[in-house]
């Protein structure tokens, strides 16, 4: 079983990941003026509604540079750091999981080169996210370049949040592109679901098989008939069912709450990790 990461193991480990890739390339042309910037910036601020904020993080070391709106859930923008951020997403689980779509992002803007554009493609997640008062809520994240190379190399995104209710109910981040081909959509997808199962899963190869089947099955098949389809016993499927309940409640945190394996299966599929 893979070992899970504290919130702040999870950010050392992100910055660690970019700033090798940056060491890669030092001969860099901005694609995004600063007019852009600060024309889309007053917009943000001017345009700020009640329970709404955002940031913009340098990419190289995930620094916050610019943020407005932190006041509503009791922050100070002036100080609010990406510490302070990770540390409010209470599921250390969520952000492996997050993080691991970050890194397959940048490689995937890279590979791509021509998809990225000033505040396009829009990447949009829902996730669990605490006050200053420790106070649970959903909110939507969505991310979009803010500036970036001519080469395809993201160097600052846009973050923007908004409250979704007060409370959390087992919410699936639900991931999602706009304004992105659909045919790159699919390839991203397949990225994910890959590098979820061989690299970043907590649940063995065989634990993962049975959660596909749970997660494909469209006909209620009974315990038994989705024994033969993974191909173990009953009671072996039932040894398996308890021990990915386990490995989801531990891995995603105390504020998710499973029942069954079928629930597990369908808290990934809706992640994004099963498609």
């Amino acid at each position: 079983m893979k070992v899970k990461k504290t919130q702040l193991e999870e950010l050392k480990s992100l910055k660690e990941f970019t700033q090798r890739q940056f060491l890669e390339n030092k001969n860099e042309y901005l694609s995004v003026t600063e007019k852009e910037q600060q024309d889309e910036l007053l917009k943000l601020t001017t345009g700020l509604r009640y329970e709404q904020f955002f940031f913009i993080v340098n990419v190289s070391d995930f620094s916050i540079v610019y943020a407005k709106g932190l006041e509503e859930i009791g922050y100070h923008s002036e100080t609010f750091d990406m510490i302070q951020y990770v540390q409010a997403i209470p599921s250390s689980g969520i952000l492996q999981l997050m993080s691991l779509m970050w890194r397959k992002i940048f490689e995937f803007n890279i590979e791509a080169k021509t998809l990225l554009s000033f505040l396009k493609p829009k990447f949009i997640v829902q996730l669990p996210f605490k006050n200053s008062q420790g106070e649970l809520m959903l909110v939507k994240r969505t991310i979009s370049p803010f500036q970036f190379t001519d080469d395809g190399k993201l160097l600052q995104y846009l973050s923007e949040f908004t409250v979704i209710k007060k409370g959390f109910n087992n919410e699936a981040p639900e991931p999602r592109f706009t304004d992105i081909p659909l045919e790159l959509v699919d390839k991203y997808n397949t990225f994910i679901n890959r590098a979820f199962i061989w690299e970043n899963s907590p649940f063995s190869p065989k634990e993962m098989i049975i959660l596909q089947a749970y997660a494909s099955d469209k006909d209620s098949k009974s315990l038994e008939e989705f024994a033969k389809v993974t191909d173990v016993t009953t009671s072996t499927l039932k040894f398996y069912n308890k021990e990915i309940i386990n490995k989801a409640k531990d891995y995603f945190g105390e504020y998710y709450t499973f029942g069954t394996a079928k629930e597990v299966a369908a808290f990934l599929n809706r992640c994004g990790v099963l498609n």
